[in-house]
């Protein structure tokens, strides 16, 4: 063996922040591999592992020495410090594996005390001496095993996690602190976050709940100072910096059954004894929706606006709507959780009914026109099917009533039932129901809509909706409280109006009142549907691109406009747009839409006029838009019958073409796909806006023959504020990608390979429902077609028993070049990260042992 040279610099202490691992030269300058091995070196001390990786292959398809393989180790250690969960454990194993044969090349034998099987505790022993080549190879080895231990266990841990058996967790985790060779700020947040997760949903209250939110605190601090980026750890510090502030509110507000209001401000506001109220904070980013609301009274039922007031819960909120004209007081609070019910009964108690909502309801006419005065809540529901499924205990309570559209009268029996819920549920902790592991839960939707399912059963309130009855009118000779829940067809909530149109089953051109009651990229779809009224077309193009820790913004490549402003970073004043497919909606039959763009389709391995296909040219519009400097107009012109919930919901009646208005959303969900390239694009209703129509006057048509043009900055600088691609958007795409080579690098950098999740958790179900099935698919970031919430795809197996089947990349992940690999990643075969694994895969088989 030549002689190989103990490095006195420890490189993982100069690349991650830990110490230990030792990496080694060949001193023989003509021994076999020296250069590579030299190379390698190099390069991990550059920081470029990938390359040390590379170097190290080449020399070890020749020959192996004890130097090459403790350096691929001391590169595999390093590169897993970067990867995620699956790529790490792989890459760490590999490294283990190599240090395994290191010491069996520096004349070891793994037959030892502390060695590679001890559970990764104390320092590896050898059996016979071999000097101190054999020294750094059982350093390494010992040290490695401990990562490997540490790194299982902290997956063990968020497996539990995910369980929801988070004392469990937490011994894993705590184990794994120990096992681990250095602090992992990984492993730390991930205990703070199963402490203040076991502390909210274990504990008995406040009291015991406070010191293990407050070391739960201190642990993900810690974390996010070392990884101040992650989106697990910022996730995790937020929630518990929010429950923290939460339960101080829930303290100090647990005597306070009503809200101070300012009688006389509410007296001048109220429309025949009547106020029409929402409350809101976090100042104007979030105060835009109550702005929106404002909006929409002034335009749909304007003698209703002076009625209109805000209860601001910051002074910025205050500021900003007092800016806006609308009538506001202030009372700071963070306790979200029964501020709506303290509100709710202050405003009742001062003699005054009132129409209370959330800031993402919309007028879209009257709802009064719509009440039937007869009970002291009008409320809506969140069921598709209340003449069937209303108050019948199989289905969640949270579905009964939406708790964000409540009229209530100014009446005694009504100010019991408010008093009686906040009595009954003054802390989260004081849930009746089930929840996620105990009785805490902050859904007050859910335990309003629970309490009231109960004074039902009790006989002490009774509900109505339409022509029935639930519960008794009168108990001992007293009237009961009274809910009269309204039908989505009429008081539509976000599933009925935004998908499914069903307020045309009674004949109604628009309901009176939608409510966006969903959590995913609201503002896309009050966009798209037209019930945004507070756009400002100039200011929303000049806005910075949005950055989100989960859903990261598309990155374009940096050469991209050779040196032009980036059209799509903000502040812009030249905004241009692409249009593709604007003819289809004119085509009754999905059939003849087959030609030259479904015929491209099966040349990319896609079948012809199918949901993929239209994804597959959504793609290919969306980069040929980026590659010449224009936002994507999206197109609207999808066919809903290949909806899985087409049938069930009933939207064969209520569509009166399969393509009228059908975008994307019907499939695929918006939240991933609109932060990962809103910034890119624009909602197919723009073409139905003024700026719209007066930009398409100076439109041109985008064909094949205009790519005779020598350079690209030519068919960027076309004078027309609208492109529209005439013929297949699919073949242009391949006609630039083989006329331009950077247009490679642009695809690649729009649609990185992503295992799409198939999260089952995530779908409702009934207590005797077997759990969605469904399988994850290798396809691009920000495509997902198994996760499409906002078209309550969650809940078609719940309500109907069919199930949301469509495939997880939307069809298109190998279309687009993803494939799964062998060693379990999705990547294109020529990425890096696939070059790096697939070594990592041939150690793991050549040092089998």
């Amino acid at each position: 063996m030549h002689a190989w040279w103990r490095c006195g610099l420890l490189l993982w202490a100069l690349l991650s922040g830990c110490s230990g691992l030792e990496f080694s030269l060949i001193l023989d300058q003509d021994a076999k591999g020296h250069k590579q091995n030299e190379a390698a070196v190099r390069a991990l001390q550059a920081g470029d592992a990938e390359r040390a990786l590379q170097k190290l292959q080449k020399a070890l398809r020749r020959h192996s020495s004890a130097a090459l393989q403790n350096t691929v180790g001391v590169a595999l250690m390093y590169l897993a410090k970067s990867r995620q969960p699956f790529s790490k454990d792989k890459l760490l194993q590999a490294a283990l594996r190599a240090f395994n044969q290191t010491v069996l090349l520096a004349g070891g034998s793994l037959g030892m005390t502390g060695g590679a099987n001890n559970g990764g505790k104390g320092r590896a022993k050898p059996q016979a001496t071999g000097g101190s080549d054999l020294e750094v190879a059982l350093a390494n080895q010992a040290l490695a095993t401990r990562y490997v231990e540490a790194s299982r266990l902290n997956r063990l841990g968020i497996q539990l996690d995910l369980q929801n058996r988070w004392e469990e967790a937490a011994a894993v985790l705590r184990e794994a602190q120990k096992v681990a060779p250095s602090y992992d700020p990984l492993i730390t947040s991930n205990l703070g976050t199963v402490i203040y997760k076991n502390a909210t949903h274990r504990s008995s209250g406040w009291l015991e709940a406070e010191p293990l939110y407050e070391r739960a605190r201190e642990l993900v601090q810690r974390a996010h100072k070392d990884l101040p980026g992650h989106p697990a750890v910022v996730k995790s510090l937020k929630e518990v910096q929010r429950l923290q502030s939460s339960l101080s509110a829930w303290r100090e507000n647990a005597g306070l059954r009503e809200l101070p209001v300012p009688r006389e401000l509410l007296e001048a506001a109220a429309v025949r004894g009547t106020l029409v109220c929402t409350w809101s904070g976090g100042g104007s980013k979030f105060s835009k929706m109550a702005l929106n609301l404002h909006e929409s009274i002034r335009l749909n039922a304007p003698h209703w606006e002076r009625a209109f007031v805000v209860l601001a819960l910051d002074k910025e909120t205050l500021l900003f709507l007092r800016g806006q004209n609308i009538t506001t007081w202030l009372y700071e609070t963070t306790d979200i959780y029964m501020t709506r019910w303290r509100l709710l009964a202050g405003i009742v108690a001062s003699g005054f009914s009132v129409l209370l909502m959330d800031t993402d309801v919309v007028f879209l006419g009257d709802p009064f026109s719509h009440f039937f005065f007869d009970a002291d809540f009008e409320v809506m529901t969140d069921h598709l099917f209340p003449e069937r499924d209303l108050w019948d205990e199989k289905w969640r309570d949270e579905e009964h009533i939406n708790t964000g559209f409540m009229f209530v009268r100014g009446s005694k029996p009504a100010l019991h039932l408010v008093h009686g819920f906040i009595d009954a549920h003054h802390s989260p902790w004081d849930s009746e129901g089930p929840s996620v592991g105990g009785g805490f839960d902050l859904f007050d939707q859910r335990i309003f809509a629970r309490f009231v399912r109960k004074q039902i059963q009790a006989g002490s309130c009774y509900s109505l909706l339409e022509n029935m009855t639930y519960g008794k009118r009168h108990n001992a000779s007293v009237l009961n409280p009274s809910v009269r829940v309204h039908h989505p067809e009429v008081i539509a909530h976000g599933a009925s109006f935004f998908w499914l149109r069903s307020h045309r089953a009674r004949g109604l051109h628009m309901p009176p009142v939608a409510h966006a009651n969903f959590g995913r990229n609201k503002l896309y779809f009050m966009r798209d549907r037209r019930v945004w009224f507070v756009e400002n077309l100039t200011e929303r193009f000049s806005e910075p691109v949005h950055k989100d820790e989960y859903f990261p913004a598309a990155a374009l490549p940096q050469d991209l406009f050779h040196g032009e402003a980036d059209p799509f970073a903000g502040g812009s004043t030249r905004v241009r747009f692409l249009r593709y497919g604007n003819k289809a909606k004119a085509v009754k039959s999905s059939k003849s839409r087959l030609g030259e763009g479904s015929d491209k389709c099966v040349s990319h391995g896609v079948e012809a006029n199918s949901l993929a296909c239209h994804f597959l040219e959504l793609l290919a519009a969306l980069e040929v838009a980026v590659w010449l400097g224009r936002r994507l107009i999206l197109p609207n012109s999808f066919n809903c019958s290949w909806s899985p919930m087409w049938e069930v919901y009933g939207m064969r009646t209520s569509f009166r073409d399969v393509h009228e208005d059908c975008t994307f959303d019907y499939f695929a969900d918006a939240e991933s796909f609109i932060k990962r390239f809103g910034h890119l694009l624009v909602e197919a209703s723009f073409v139905k806006s003024e700026e719209f129509a007066a930009l398409s006057k100076r439109s041109k048509m985008l064909r094949l023959d205009r790519l005779d043009l020598a350079e690209p900055r030519e068919l960027r600088q076309l004078d027309a504020s609208v492109l529209e691609v005439e013929g297949s958007v699919l073949a242009l795409r391949d006609s630039l990608r083989d006329r331009y080579h950077e247009f490679t690098a642009l695809g690649r950098a729009l649609f990185p390979c992503k295992w799409i999740e198939f999260e089952a958790w995530f779908y409702a179900r009934r207590p005797d429902q077997p759990a969605a099935v469904g399988s994850s698919r290798c396809g691009v970031q920000g495509l997902d077609c198994c996760a499409v919430y906002h078209g309550w795809a969650e809940k078609l197996e719940y309500f109907t028993g069919v199930a949301w089947d469509l495939p997880c990349d939307c069809g298109v992940g190998a279309a687009l070049g993803c494939h799964p690999r062998d060693n379990g990643e999705c990547a294109r075969q020529d990425d890096e990260d696939a070059v790096v694994m697939d070594f990592a895969e041939m150690l793991d088989y050549k040092l089998e042992l």
